[in-house]
Formats: C-alpha cells, sequence, structure tokens
C-alpha cells in the first residue's frame, strides 16, 4: 500500500485505467446494444484529452497554490478551463464523441475535475501523512520499549547486589551462596530479557528462583507464601513484567528484625493472567531508590498491553498490595 501511494506513476496509472473502465461501464450498461468499439475509442480519447490539462493543473498548484499566491493560482486554472473547453470544442468538430457538451459545460466541468483530482492528492497525501505518523508512533514505541528493557536488569541487579552486601556483613558463608543463586537467576534473566515473548512457564521460573534466592537472606520473622499451582503454563507473556512488583515487595516489605510477610498469588483464567503481591509495611526501614522500578514497568505495560491491563494498588499503614490482570497470547 505504501509502495502504491508513494510511486507516482504507478497509481496514478490504477487512477486513469480505473476511469475508463467505470465510463466505459456506465456507458455499456446504460443502453440497450452493446457499445462498438469506436465509443470505446471516443471514451479513450476523451480521458486523453484531460490528461495535460490535469498535470498543468498540479503543476500550477505546486507552483502558486502550495506557495500561498491564491489569486493568481485561481486565475491561471480559469485559464487553463477556458483553453481546455475550446480543446474540447475542436475535437467535437473532428471526431464525434460521445457527448458533445456546450462550451460553458466543458468549461465547467474541466473545473470540476480540477478541483476533484486535487482533493485526491490530499486524500492520498492525507492517507501517506497518517501512514508515516503510525509507522513513527510505532517505531517510537518500540524505541521506548527497548529503553525500558535494557532497565530492567541493572534495577534488579542493583537491588540483589544491595541485599547480597547487607547478608554478607553478617552471615559471609550465606552470602556466597546468594551470590552462586544470583549468576544462576541472572544466566535465566539475560536469556528470556531478550526475547518479546515467553511463556508463562518460563516467567514463574524466574520468579520461583528469584524467591528462593531473597529467602536465603531471610530469617525466620519473614514469612512468604508464593502460590502459582493453577496456571497455564503454555500462555505467552512480556519477559520480566511481572517480576519488578514481586522485587518491590522484597525491597521495602522485609525486615532482619521486625515480623514481616510477603504473599504471591498467579493464577490464569482462560486467557487472562491474575497476579496479587502484598507485603508487609516497614515504615522505619530505609531504602535506596533508583527512580526506575514500577514506573519503568507500569510504563511497559502500557505499550506492551494498551487496554488489555488492569493494574489496582492499595497502600495502607500495615500492606501494601498490588492486584494486576493481563489478557494474554496462547
Amino acid at each position: 500500500m505504501s509502495y502504491i501511494l508513494r510511486t507516482r506513476w504507478v497509481y496514478h496509472t490504477f487512477i486513469w485505467v480505473g476511469a475508463f473502465i467505470t465510463i466505459y461501464a456506465i456507458v455499456l450498461f446504460s443502453g440497450p446494444a452493446p457499445v462498438p468499439a469506436s465509443e470505446a475509442f471516443e471514451i479513450f480519447l476523451a480521458l486523453l484529452l484531460m490528461v495535460p490539462l490535469i498535470y498543468t493543473n498540479f503543476y500550477l498548484k505546486t507552483k502558486l497554490y502550495d506557495r500561498r499566491k491564491y489569486v493568481l493560482y485561481f486565475v491561471t486554472v480559469t485559464a487553463l478551463g477556458a483553453l481546455g473547453a475550446l480543446l474540447y470544442q475542436g475535437v467535437y468538430r473532428l471526431v464525434p464523441l460521445l457527448s458533445k457538451n456546450s462550451y460553458f459545460q466543458d468549461f465547467v466541468n474541466i473545473l470540476l475535475l480540477c478541483a476533484f483530482t486535487v482533493g485526491l492528492q490530499y486524500l492520498k497525501r492525507g492517507i501517506i501523512n497518517q501512514y508515516q505518523l503510525q509507522e513513527l508512533k510505532a517505531r517510537t514505541a518500540e524505541m521506548e520499549l527497548n529503553a525500558l528493557k535494557t532497565q530492567v536488569n541493572p534495577h534488579f541487579l542493583f537491588n540483589t547486589l544491595n541485599n547480597i552486601y547487607a547478608t554478607n556483613k553478617i552471615d559471609p558463608a550465606k552470602g556466597s551462596e546468594m551470590i552462586i543463586e544470583l549468576s544462576e537467576v541472572m544466566r535465566y534473566h539475560l536469556h528470556i530479557s531478550k526475547l518479546s515473548e515467553v511463556f508463562l512457564e518460563e516467567e514463574i521460573q524466574l520468579i520461583d528462583s528469584y524467591v528462593t534466592l531473597e529467602k536465603l537472606r531471610l530469617r525466620d520473622n519473614c514469612t512468604v507464601e508464593i502460590h502459582h499451582e493453577n496456571v497455564d503454563k503454555k500462555l505467552k507473556i512480556a519477559p520480566l513484567i511481572l517480576l519488578p512488583f514481586i522485587e518491590n515487595a522484597f525491597k521495602h516489605g522485609t525486615h532482619t528484625r521486625h515480623t514481616c510477610a510477603i504473599y504471591v498469588a498467579v493464577t490464569t483464567t482462560a486467557k487472562t493472567l491474575q497476579m496479587q503481591v502484598r507485603n508487609s509495611v516497614m515504615p522505619h526501614k530505609k531504602t535506596i531508590k533508583t527512580g526506575i522500578g514500577l514506573s519503568n514497568t507500569k510504563r511497559r505495560l502500557e505499550l506492551i498491553y494498551p487496554n488489555a491491563h488492569t493494574l489496582d494498588v492499595i497502600h495502607d499503614t500495615q500492606i501494601y498490595e498490588v492486584s494486576l490482570k493481563i489478557r494474554l497470547s496462547a
């Protein structure tokens, strides 16, 4: 479609051929007798005479109208219509055309046809501009999405290294174990982040690996529940779209001394995924903010699942709860 609209001779040829077929069909079905070949020639000749008039009008539009010389343009087009009508009147005497109009009628017809073809030109330009606008929006969204995806890995790594650093000061052996687990998670993390979609099973595996890593640094004062038994793991989802919510829960909802709890539940109904993440609120906990986190993920949801997701957040003095629904593809 874009090639046809951008290649002038191609779509102009289609227009002229279409005009000939349309006029011939009207003549063919409007009379009782078959249309002789001579009349088809006369239709062709009438259109052929119109070609120089139409393209002269296009030239005048480019040189005058597009440069805001409106009065001069209308004067020259009027003169073009007058000359064109004289041309048709002269041809009438040489060839018995199907429609022998008066001079005034030919003059009006030429002006109307010039206006119609200029309108078609603006319509074509509007279609191309709309196509280019949609293409630009798609490319911009793709570039933005890629930029957001490149932020996911550093954000995840930043949070986890902070946890390992804090754990290592208390229990070096556990810190070393966390580093080993982190290497496994990152290997998987880097693999799926290159894809536009992954099976939900792979995303669940990544969540399990991350939760296992986080549990290594937690003590008995923190309860962690994760449920994903009722999940159709063959559904597909954008990679790393769920993990940031769980990261956020562990980052802000856990403490080394105070009682805390993390609850994660993932289910699917038909092709709709539902995830609930709930964590305790630690009012006096100090955390380092990167400025990415959930705002990054919310933007990715808007780009990947426009009008196909809902995100609700409940935040009070006791709990922070996220409820997410996404319509997925099989």
